[in-house]
C-alpha cells in the first residue's frame, strides 16, 4: 500500500517514516527541505522522501505525483501548539494543501490526523 506521511521532522513523524517501510507500506515522505531535514537525521531512511512545500505549494508541490495512487494518508502536525492564532493558520493552510495533495494523487477521501505535541 502506498503511504502519503508529512510531519516528519518530528518525533511521530521519524517514527511513522521508519516503521512503516515494510513489506507492506510504501513510505512516501514529503518535507520542505529535503537538504536540510537529510542533514538532521540520524538513522536510515527507508521512505521515499520528496520536496513538497505544503504551505508555499509552487512546482513541486503540482508536480507530486504517486501513480499506484495513496491507500492511506497520515498528516502529522507542523507547528508545536495550535493555541497561538498564526499557528493554528499555518496548521489549517498546511492540513488543507495535504488534503488537496492526497486528493489529486487519488487518495482516500479521509485523511489521518496525528498531533505529536502535548
Amino acid at each position: 500500500m502506498e503511504v502519503l506521511l508529512s510531519g516528519l521532522n518530528s518525533y511521530l513523524g521519524k517514527r511513522a517514516m521508519s516503521n512503516l517501510s515494510k513489506e507492506d507500506f510504501n513510505v512516501h515522505g514529503i518535507v520542505r527541505d529535503l537538504d536540510l531535514f537529510k542533514s538532521r537525521l540520524f538513522e536510515k531512511i527507508t521512505a521515499t522522501l520528496d520536496k513538497v512545500d505544503l504551505l508555499r505549494k509552487g512546482k513541486e508541490f503540482d508536480s507530486f505525483k504517486i501513480d499506484s495512487g495513496i491507500g492511506l494518508a497520515i498528516y502529522i502536525t507542523h507547528v508545536p501548539t495550535l493555541g497561538e492564532y498564526v499557528n493554528l493558520n499555518l496548521e489549517l493552510i498546511t492540513l488543507r494543501n495535504f488534503i488537496e495533495l492526497t486528493k489529486l494523487n487519488g487518495g482516500p477521501s479521509n485523511c489521518l490526523y496525528c498531533t505529536a505535541y502535548g
